[in-house]
């Protein structure tokens, strides 16, 4: 009887000691949209996981708690998928979680502007298929969206050829628009 007893006893220590509890694999993000070039800030919120592998559908893993994923900025229009596994303090017992998150293209400005007292008419301008004209001057470069400027907003991260004339003058080139920015070109 007191073996039996002993035995009872060290079983129920044993199977106490062993029981882990299930991991509850889950994540949130920094925010609910995002363009090529963002950091997706991946929070890990996992109930009882002690052990974490992040799965990312380009190739990437990571075995951090929480994960910051720079985008390129030529993966516009593409869609990533997240999957974090949390494991059990002995890895005995996992979960997983999957998100997927579509990038939208990265885009920026351009404005093209021209020194005050340079005697050009009204100079249209074309990029990408689009026109704007320029119709004042100015003495310093102008912040991006002035008025009298020839602007162009919300362009795809790119290099682009543009042309512009006054009806006399001509000029031709190219200008390359980054992520969240403001290019400003003066024709001269």
């Amino acid at each position: 009887m007191k073996t039996l007893i002993k035995f009872s006893f060290i079983a129920l220590v044993a199977t106490f000691f062993s029981c882990q509890k299930q991991p509850v694999a889950l994540f949130s993000t920094d925010k609910d949209t995002y363009s090529a070039g963002d950091v997706i800030k991946l929070t890990n919120t996992t109930i009882n996981g002690k052990t974490y592998k992040w799965t990312i559908s380009d190739g990437q893993t990571s075995v951090s708690e929480h994960l910051d994923y720079l985008s390129n900025t030529s993966q516009g229009g593409e869609t990533i998928t997240f999957t974090l596994d949390a494991y059990s303090k002995k890895a005995k017992k996992s979960d997983h979680y999957s998100k997927s998150i579509y990038l939208d293209y990265a885009k920026g400005d351009v404005t093209f502007w021209q020194t005050q007292g340079s005697g050009y008419d009204i100079t249209v301008v074309s990029l990408n298929g689009i026109s704007s004209n320029i119709t004042g001057e100015y003495s310093s470069t102008p912040n991006c969206g002035d008025s009298g400027c020839a602007v162009f907003n919300n362009i795809e991260v790119g290099t682009y050829s543009y042309t512009a004339t006054d009806g006399t003058f001509n000029w031709n080139g190219t200008v390359e628009v980054t992520k969240d920015g403001c290019t400003t070109v003066n024709l001269q």
